[in-house]
């Protein structure tokens, strides 16, 4: 009872009366703890259920707290929850990093969510329940058994019919195999050496009848490829059985077209397709091992080309890549059909010798009919194997994960790199293959009538909520459509009306039964009403394809009617619109370019190098080239440095790399140069630098001798006319406003923009520049070579008249050339067919250079064989067209009238948001993956990259008790903030990431991090960690305290003051500094004390 009253003196508030002091404080205690337990415990944040209600007022318990622990509430908890896991949603039994309050994932979107509440929001949001409707398709896929044998036959019988007098027959393929050897008999005469061979489906047996006869025309190594095939291309026209002759250069593989008029065979003639030829012959190969191979194979193309898939100019698959696919399936079912290609571990290509015994001795214990693995073709890609994470490879190295990036990777086994499947560049096109995968996988495992599919829908045994009385509703219309089965078969004679048994079959074609009830359903369906046929609507749903533009890869319009081959409508300018065109073209020349002071400053940098490192080598001759001496130099423009030797002028006998190596230790000692960086691995090998005082960026080249020659030859073609100059620096202003003049992110260098309007300039009418390179006509030209290459040009301007009397014809303001310009190469150049080369007036078609698979073509005026746009990436490319365009747009339409002035009117023009859209597309770690030579470059700079964490380490221990100057000798250095670093930058930081470029009056961004070191480190030395020194072997301080565990900031002290810093330290006792020196193959080390000069 003494219990029960103090429990109701704590619901009424109210205290038990006493005298005594203590027991006044015992009885305060024990309400302050009954009025703890009064309160209900929280549920666990895991799950969001409302906790049940406290017991009202009057009643003598405490309302029970929720917890897990509690035997009853996880049971009621459990089974609301089953309401949600049955939609895809789990409960975290870990937290997640990225959201921290997360309790619960959507499995089908990835999206976490907070509570019960978010949940039940999300579960509405139209996202997730396309993807739930997905996933239970995909669920009722996986549930389909494989059908009845009696079914499985009906399926063998469609196919066999759908491909009946479809696919080659052996008698094809003799008659295209001899048309072939006519054609070697007949150009053997003319072309020595050169001969036709098959390759395609007419050699692989797993095309059409209709199907192209797909020769590769070889010609030996000495003769050129492209003239022969233009040699080839006149000869064919000569010839009276072969017609409609024509030259594709316009796509990746230059093609011959034409066709036989007895034969009427449609042929194409590829150069040197040695690839696809031993391709086509693997395949040829696989479908002589099993006789189940090539009806497979035609079936699943025929299937492609009913979905409209098998067309890569809509954005669809290669035809060979259906062999390869079913290849592939055939390689992986259990047990398996055929073998794994032997792969040589040399060359990576098929062993002859290993191939033939595993051909000849191979025997596949798989029995299954092709029905059952067309079935099994249709489950494996459709719900088994996800094509957009694995990479469809047939040869022994097995199954590997893809990179992500693509749709769907399919590896040509001679051409690892190749993925044949690269024409998918759309997830809609992927999605609708998927989506005609499963449907049509669906089509073929319910037994179908003539009026569609005896079910819809299969769920698990168990699953399907019904009550008593609809369970009993479900198993009589499953036995009533088992007794109406002779209605269906009596249909096909006409016995029963055509609407009887359409409604019928209608109410069963939307049921929804069970795993065991389907079962039930296909072994007691009556053969002879099944049927299947080869129609879109079956395999489609009536989803049509897609459309995609190749050409810009976006979606909802084809490649013909992509609005950037569309011209733009372009208002006439009027006179004062070019006139004002005029006066900001040259604001620009005049503003951006270099001025004499700058030009002998750059010269002067040079001299007082070529002395310093004289002492090194006392022959040596550093020069000038580039942008600092081109006529089209900025401002800011680097320093390029070529470095050679008197009396060598070939760089014979020298080892470029020593020479570099040597020059780096030469050069630490130079005090107005910093940040040295060597390069030894590139083509040409440099040293990097930044001049102290004047902060310019420079490179010392060794023997770059065709660039000093390019160098003078753009000198000359600026100097012929003043609009070449102006339009050039307006060009790199435009280009790199637009975040297109950078070729380490994978676009243009300014050089290629620079020979871009040196081409037009050549190419308009009259034409402002001559071709230098082609002067004097009708002469013989002198050879100059250098590396190889003839570096001859005309140089004599003040003679240009006699030789080219074009000079001075063309009167077009700048203003209207810039205009032209933009136009001529947003709508008029055909990038596909043809090359931006300065050496030629004729037009370079990109055939002739054999670079038919870059975006781009600019070929560098000596050095034939560089293309100048090789990095360029097509998503680049496309950046760079629709820059222009918007430009012709934006020049023409964006000037008004007013009294804005030319420097007003510079900065209203040139706008980035005006000219490009978004941000470019950054391909710099492309050049890593990608191209010859990307893996020598990757290892090279991972190498680079480990010396660079090994030798270029720092460690200062010192206890600081000065701590009232710490931000004072801070002050004079840079702050570099963590994890951010500029391409252009040579490690972190440089001088112009000057947002935190302190000076004495400069505020501290980082005080309070200072100041929480400050006090949470009480000035101990212990709680100084490592940080590292960058090239020039300045300090990069990064300290760190309790109050900031994860290295608070960075920030870099710069070498030249350290004197600063001894001042504002006077007493501090620098314990240990250890520096070890970028670049030095061994480090030296040295101890430092830089608070006693004495000890320094």
């Amino acid at each position: 009872m003494e219990g029960n009253d103090k429990d109701s003196a704590v619901k009424s508030n109210v205290a038990t009366p006493s005298n005594d002091s203590t027991e006044r404080r015992k009885a305060k205690n024990k309400k302050k703890s009954k009025s703890k337990k009064v309160k209900v415990k929280k549920p666990s944040i895991a799950l969001q259920f409302p906790p049940r209600p406290a017991t009202e007022v009057g009643g003598n318990e405490a309302a029970p707290s929720v917890s897990h622990n509690d035997s009853k509430a996880p049971q009621k908890e459990d089974t609301d929850f089953d309401v949600y896991a049955g939609r895809g949603i789990t409960k975290l039994t870990q937290g997640n990093s990225r959201f921290p309050r997360a309790h619960f994932k959507c499995g089908y979107c990835e999206y976490f969510c907070d509570d019960l509440a978010t949940v039940d929001r999300h579960l509405c949001e139209e996202r997730h329940k396309k993807r739930e409707e997905a996933a239970c398709f995909i669920e009722c896929l996986l549930l389909l058994a494989t059908p009845p044998e009696n079914i499985l036959r009906i399926i063998d019988r469609c196919l066999t019919d759908a491909i009946a007098g479809l696919g080659l027959t052996l008698s094809d393929y003799k008659i295209r195999n001899k048309y072939k050897d006519n054609l070697n008999k007949k150009i053997s005469s003319d072309f020595p050496g050169c001969y036709f061979e098959l390759y395609g489906s007419s050699l692989t047996r797993f095309g059409f009848k209709n199907s192209n006869i797909n020769f590769s025309f070889n010609v030996p190594p000495k003769v050129n490829g492209p003239t022969a095939l233009l040699n080839l291309k006149s000869w064919l026209e000569k010839q009276e059985e072969i017609r409609d002759v024509t030259l594709n250069v316009g796509c990746e593989l230059p093609l011959i077209t034409f066709r036989d008029r007895e034969n009427d065979f449609s042929c194409d003639v590829a150069l040197n397709n040695t690839e696809a030829v031993k391709l086509s012959e693997l395949l040829s190969n696989y479908g002589a091992i099993d006789d189940r191979v090539l009806p497979l194979g035609i079936t699943f193309r025929h299937w492609a080309e009913v979905c409209k898939l098998a067309s890569q100019d809509d954005g669809g698959l290669p035809k060979h890549a259906f062999a390869v696919m079913t290849v592939f399936y055939l390689q992986h079912v259990q047990p398996p059909v055929l073998p794994l290609a032997p792969i040589s571990a040399e060359k990576g290509k098929p062993s002859e010798a290993q191939w033939g015994t595993k051909r000849t001795s191979w025997e596949s214990g798989n029995k299954s009919t092709v029905g059952e693995l067309w079935l099994g073709l249709l489950k494996f890609f459709s719900v088994r194997y996800p094509l957009s994470d694995y990479i469809v490879r047939i040869d022994k190295r097995g199954i590997e994960k893809s990179n992500g990036r693509r749709k769907i990777i399919i590896e040509d086994p001679f051409q690892p790199k190749m993925n044949i499947a690269r024409t998918v560049i759309s997830g809609s096109t992927m999605e609708y293959f998927l989506h005609c995968m499963r449907i049509t996988f669906k089509y073929f495992s319910i037994p179908n009538t003539a009026d569609g599919p005896i079910y819809h829908h299969v769920i698990r045994d168990g699953t399907l909520a019904e009550d008593s009385k609809e369970k009993e509703t479900r198993e009589e219309m499953i036995e009533k459509m088992l007794r109406e089965d002779e209605r269906f078969n009596k249909k096909l004679d006409g016995l029963i009306s055509q609407k009887n048994a359409s409604s019928s079959a209608n109410t069963h074609s939307n049921l929804t039964i069970t795993v065991s009830q389907a079962h039930t359903l296909n072994c007691g369906v009556n053969e002879k009403c099944v049927s299947f046929n080869f129609s879109q609507f079956s395999f489609t749903g009536g989803k049509k394809l897609p459309l995609v533009c190749t050409f810009c890869m976006e979606d909802n319009h084809t490649q013909k009617a992509c609005p950037l081959n569309r011209p733009d409508k372009l208002v006439q300018m009027t006179a004062d619109h070019i006139m004002t065109l005029d006066r900001v073209c040259e604001y620009v020349l005049e503003n951006f370019s270099q001025t004499q002071k700058q030009i002998d400053l750059r010269k002067s940098i040079v001299m007082d190098l070529e002395q310093y490192i004289s002492k090194l080598y006392p022959n040596v001759k550093l020069e000038l080239f580039g942008s600092s001496c081109n006529g089209f130099g900025l401002q800011n423009s680097d320093l390029d440095i070529c470095l050679t030797l008197k009396g060598n002028d070939t760089g014979m006998d020298l080892d470029f790399v020593q020479i570099i190596e040597d020059l780096f230790v030469h050069l630490k000692g130079y005090k107005s140069i910093r940040n040295l960086v060597p390069i030894t691995s590139a083509k040409v090998p440099i040293i990097k630098f930044n001049h102290f005082s004047s902060e310019l960026d420079g490179d010392i080249s060794i023997y770059n001798v065709l660039a000093q020659n390019n160098t003078r030859l753009l000198k000359v073609y600026s100097d012929i006319d003043i609009r070449v100059k102006i339009l050039g620096y307006v060009m790199k202003r435009f280009a790199k406003l637009c975040n297109i003049c950078d070729a380490s992110r994978g676009s243009l260098s300014s050089y290629a923009y620079i020979l871009m309007v040196i081409y037009f300039l050549q190419q308009c009418e009259p034409p402002v520049l001559p071709v230098l390179q082609e002067l004097p006509e009708g002469r013989s030209k002198p050879e100059k070579l250098v590396e190889g290459w003839n570096v001859y040009f005309y140089d004599d301007i003040d003679n240009l008249q006699a030789v080219w009397p074009n000079i001075g014809k063309n009167k077009t303001s700048v203003g209207s050339l810039w205009c032209e310009l933009l136009n001529f190469y947003a709508e008029k150049f055909d990038f596909k067919t043809h090359v931006v080369s300065v050496r030629q007036k004729e037009p370079l078609l990109r055939f002739t250079k054999m670079w038919t698979t870059k975006c781009m073509a600019i070929e560098d005026p000596f050095d034939l064989n560089h293309n100048l746009a090789s990095g360029l990436s097509k998503k680049m490319h496309l950046y760079i067209i629709k820059a222009f365009k918007k430009g012709q747009v934006h020049f023409r339409n964006s000037i008004r009238g007013g009294s804005l002035s030319v420097a007003e009117l510079e900065v209203s023009l040139f706008k980035s948001d005006k000219l490009i859209e978004g941000e470019p597309p950054n391909n710099r770690s492309r050049h890593m993956r990608h191209g010859n030579g990307g893996a020598g470059r990757r290892n090279k700079n991972k190498k680079s990259e480990e010396i660079r964490t090994q030798k270029s380490t720092e460690v200062i221990r010192s206890p600081v008790k000065q701590g009232g100057k710490f931000e004072q000798a801070i002050s004079y250095g840079r702050v570099v903030q963590p994890f951010e670093r500029n391409p252009k930058d040579s490690f972190y930081g440089k001088r112009n990431r000057a947002n935190h470029a302190f000076g004495p009056n400069t505020t501290m961004a980082h005080s309070a991090d200072i100041r929480n070191w400050r006090q949470g480190s009480g000035h101990r030395a212990e709680n100084m960690v490592q940080s590292r020194v960058v090239e020039n072997s300045a300090l990069k301080v990064n300290m760190n305290g309790p109050l900031a565990p994860q290295s608070p900031f960075h920030f870099q002290v710069l070498q030249r003051n350290q004197q600063q810093m001894k001042s504002a330290f006077p007493n501090a006792e620098v314990l240990e500094q250890r520096v070890e020196i970028l670049g030095n193959k061994s480090p030296s080390r040295r101890i430092v004390d830089i608070s006693h000069p004495s000890r320094r």
